[in-house]
């Protein structure tokens, strides 16, 4: 991850513990993922809840790039996460998600 971009995530998400995700966090990003769909459902968005969570295989894929991070804070458990995509040479955030637990704190805001 390039020195600005660490920056920027620091300062956007107020100095979290942010690191490269692992294979070791990929069960704690499905079970993100799950718990904001079921957060959708109670909202009556049924549709967005029943899409399923990105696989290990696809986040392999993130990780193999060097473009998938999660935040941690003190535990060194992900509490969210995001996944960069390279489009027309340009970075573009294909997802980011946080926990409903940990949610409105400044999390993944830019």
């Amino acid at each position: 991850m390039t020195e600005l971009l660490r920056f920027r995530l620091r300062t956007a998400w107020l100095a979290a513990v942010i690191r490269d995700a692992r294979t070791s966090d990929f069960d704690a990003i499905i079970a993100i993922e799950l718990a904001v769909g079921e957060a959708f459902r109670e909202l009556g968005m049924a549709a967005i809840a029943d899409d399923p969570p990105p696989s290990p295989m696809r986040l392999a894929e993130f990780m193999r790039s060097g473009v998938g991070w999660v935040e941690t804070g003190d535990s060194d458990h992900a509490v969210a996460y995001l996944l960069l995509e390279q489009i027309d040479e340009r970075a573009h955030i294909e997802q980011v998600t946080v926990h409903p637990d940990v949610a409105r704190r400044g999390i993944g805001a830019t």
